[in-house]
């Protein structure tokens, strides 16, 4: 992955209430390098979103501003970050930023472990390069950063819930799109038939014999119905003549 981008003040970064999920997702600033702090507590999750495109690679860091002494967390305590693409599957690495006193003024990277190209995917001739990391790199498009605040007690560890605080936590989000744009991949419209609309049926195929058919098949029931017509009169004039 490439070098962080160089995370400004926290007096220069902006401050935001961010999203908590991907159809709020907070936008970022696509051009330059952008930052913001953010408040978050225990249990919460922020969801930000930068528009990237084939060529791009995401660079990003949270870096720690203000966090409560230690006896005020949970064992385990930290920021979990992901990095996801557009079809929210991961795009890079999950990383965790530990959370206590004396991480305040460190920051974690994060984000694209290569410029996002369709050929991380499949590979060159098919051969993918074995850096998992980077075959993520694959979808342009919005590149979802989740900042999750995990403040949990390990298995077997007995803690009274009234002494659990909800105490914030503040971050600085700084993120940069670097790389130059490519085009991206072209895929080809192939217009798929269902069998039926493929195979004619016989009349389709024979309209002249169907017609044909009905023609001769109307002429038999037109007879048949003159002969039964002639067949009741021949009879009712023998009974008549009998009776006479």
């Amino acid at each position: 992955m490439n070098p962080p981008p160089a995370t400004p003040e926290a007096d220069q970064a902006k401050k935001v209430t961010p999203g908590s999920w991907f159809d709020d997702a907070t936008e970022l600033t696509v051009d330059n390098i952008s930052s913001v702090t953010a408040d978050i507590v225990p249990g919460e999750t922020h969801v930000y979103k930068i528009k990237s495109e084939y060529g791009q690679q995401l660079r990003g860091a949270v870096k720690l501003i203000d966090a409560p002494e230690a006896d005020k967390l949970a064992q385990i305590s930290g920021l979990d970050i992901k990095t996801l693409n557009s079809a929210r599957q991961l795009a890079g690495s999950e990383e965790t930023r530990p959370v206590n006193e004396h991480q305040i003024g460190e920051e974690t990277t994060f984000g694209n472990s290569a410029r996002i190209n369709y050929r991380n995917r499949i590979g060159e001739d098919s051969e993918k390069s074995g850096d998992y990391e980077a075959e993520r790199a694959w979808l342009d498009g919005d590149q979802y950063i989740v900042v999750f605040f995990n403040n949990s007690w390990g298995a077997g560890k007995s803690h009274d819930v009234a002494d659990v605080q909800n105490v914030p936590v503040t971050y600085q989000l700084t993120t940069e799109l670097v790389g130059e744009k490519i085009p991206g991949p072209a895929f080809e419209q192939v217009a798929h038939k269902s069998p039926s609309s493929e195979t004619p049926t016989s009349s389709q195929q024979n309209p002249k014999t169907t017609e044909e058919n009905e023609d001769d098949g109307s002429s038999k029931m037109m007879w048949f119905s003159m002969g039964a017509v002639l067949l009741v009169l021949v009879v009712g004039a023998t009974i008549a003549l009998t009776r006479k």
